[in-house]
């Protein structure tokens, strides 16, 4: 997954290597907009799938043998306090 994020970033990061060069004809200013702008975008994004992510890792752990032997079920599980 950090590879994946870390591709996205290069390929982004040239995106606003050649709009930069184009629109603002400075190459260093384009790529600090277009990454600061995929950086906002990803954390709403994640704060926009954190319940549904949060929901699968309950699933998860009342799936595995020993929550169904203690009767543990994914709405009795809390992740954090």
């Amino acid at each position: 997954m950090g590879l994946i994020l870390a591709g996205l970033f290069v390929i982004i990061g040239f995106i606003g290597f050649a709009i930069g060069k184009l629109l603002l004809d400075s190459f260093l200013t384009g790529v600090i907009i277009i990454l600061s702008l995929a950086l906002i975008l990803m954390v709403i994004s994640f704060w926009k799938l954190k319940p549904m992510i949060d929901q699968s890792h309950k699933e998860f752990l009342a799936s595995i043998q020993w929550s169904k032997d203690q009767g543990i079920t994914s709405d009795k599980i809390v992740l954090r306090r």
